[in-house]
């Protein structure tokens, strides 16, 4: 998470950010059975432990989703130039994890979680023109 305080009224501001957690872990290896199976069938004939090398994918496609959405982040920076409450200007004053994290899904992970199928939909348009 982020903190960011106004210089006026002192109001601090958390906004949390995604991190590799198990949803991601269990999404990596969700997207990773229907490839793994596919690439085992004609015409590739893979063998099994191929499925190691496809979830080392997985995982990149998670990193570079969330690289995506850093560079996205960059330029829309919501609610951390002003403060809501008397519109002062706010700094950043640290990150920290929170220890208890949240049973609700962010808006950032919920855009993560999007660009990563996104990219695997990709991958299957390039998996689907090469058979």
């Amino acid at each position: 998470m982020a903190t960011y305080t106004c210089t006026q009224c002192g109001r601090a501001r958390s906004i949390a950010q995604p991190v590799f957690s198990a949803f991601y872990a269990i999404a990596v290896l969700v997207a990773t059975i229907p490839i793994t199976i596919v690439m085992m069938r004609k015409p590739w004939d893979y063998p099994w432990y191929w499925v190691f090398p496809i979830i080392a994918g997985e995982i990149l496609a998670v990193f570079m989703a969330g690289m995506l959405c850093s560079f996205a982040y960059v330029f829309v920076r919501i609610g951390t130039n002003w403060c809501r409450h008397c519109g002062g200007k706010t700094f950043f004053a640290g990150r920290h994890f929170d220890p208890a994290g949240s049973r609700d899904p962010h808006t950032a992970d919920v855009i993560l979680f999007a660009v990563f199928l996104a990219l695997n939909a990709i991958l299957w348009l390039a998996i689907a023109r090469a058979t």
